[in-house]
């Protein structure tokens, strides 16, 4: 699975989702040496180094393999007002 990640300063990287529970992810991101860890506190994930991170996009050619392990993820959405 490929994932979007964005961080607080709205930066976004691509990574690739080597394993998942409910709780954890371990991906590796392009360009880095080692995997990192993503864990979820409340409803807000954050990286083994403490920054947070929200899941931006997750791309599978198999969605129930999402469902699978984020049964009740829900999305946020994201608007302007004007």
């Amino acid at each position: 699975m490929n994932i979007i990640l964005r961080y607080p300063t709205r930066r976004r990287v691509e990574a690739i989702l080597l394993s998942a529970t409910t709780d954890r992810m371990r991906i590796v991101i392009k360009n880095q040496d080692d995997a990192i860890e993503l864990r979820l506190v409340g409803s807000q994930w954050f990286s083994d180094r403490g920054s947070a991170v929200e899941i931006d996009s997750i791309m599978t050619d198999d969605p129930n393999a999402v469902a699978r392990i984020w049964s009740d993820a829900r999305p946020r959405v994201s608007g302007a007002a004007y």
